[in-house]
């Protein structure tokens, strides 16, 4: 574990060492993502779109069950409580509490006859996402692990270090047919990337959606320091 730990802080320095996250990025350690927690995750953007929003509107939507609900009305375009009701499975009475929530952050509006629209967007897909796990020597059960991050990152990338990483590449068949990359990080703070990660579409909005907003919540922290 102590071993792991000194791997991730050593990752977490070659990405801030990084010109690429030097601007328009921050990077969060040990991100609940809901199927695992994510020793390290990176947000990326080209425009800062939250300019608008303040934590007490952003702090719904890091949370599973107003996250879920916001990104069903969002996907219907309208939506009352027993359309999200038959759509999610849940409680009526679930689904009203996440709505308040929702309201009184001003992220929907309700009509007068019930239904539910969003009054402010958040367009997370715009947000660049990507996600690491770090290992020392389990390697299969860290790919197994990344994989699971597919659901709210674009690309994924499973971390050991460099040497362990350079006698893995005669797995590289193995890595692309998963998707995720491999990089390798010396005790230095020394990376390589030895396997490129794809590039895809996360598979859960809602899961999206919450880590992104973790992101934004970090960064308007960062600003306020």
């Amino acid at each position: 574990m102590k071993r792991e730990k000194f791997l991730t802080r050593s990752l977490v320095r070659a990405l801030k060492s990084r010109r690429a996250l030097s601007r328009r990025s921050q990077l969060m350690r040990e991100v609940n993502c809901y199927l695992g927690i994510a020793d390290v995750v990176t947000i990326q953007w080209t425009r800062a779109f939250w300019k608008d929003l303040g934590p007490t509107a952003l702090a719904p939507l890091s949370r599973p069950g107003p996250a879920l609900v916001y990104t069903t009305v969002a996907r219907l375009g309208n939506a009352s409580v027993d359309d999200l009701t038959t759509r999610l499975g849940l409680a009526p009475g679930t689904i009203a509490r996440h709505l308040s929530a929702l309201r009184r952050a001003k992220l929907v509006n309700r009509r007068k006859d019930g239904i539910y629209r969003i009054a402010v967007a958040f367009p997370h897909r715009s947000l660049r996402i990507t996600a690491y796990e770090a290992k020392i020597e389990k390697w299969q059960r860290a790919v197994y692990q990344a994989s699971r991050y597919w659901s709210f990152a674009n690309r994924v990338y499973v971390v050991l270090p460099l040497s362990r990483a350079r006698d893995l590449l005669v797995k590289r068949r193995f890595f692309r047919s998963t998707g995720v990359g491999l990089i390798g990080v010396n005790a230095d703070g020394t990376m390589r990337e030895l396997l490129s990660s794809a590039t895809l579409a996360p598979r859960s909005s809602s899961i999206r959606l919450r880590v992104a907003a973790l992101g934004v919540l970090a960064v308007q922290r960062a600003a306020r320091t």
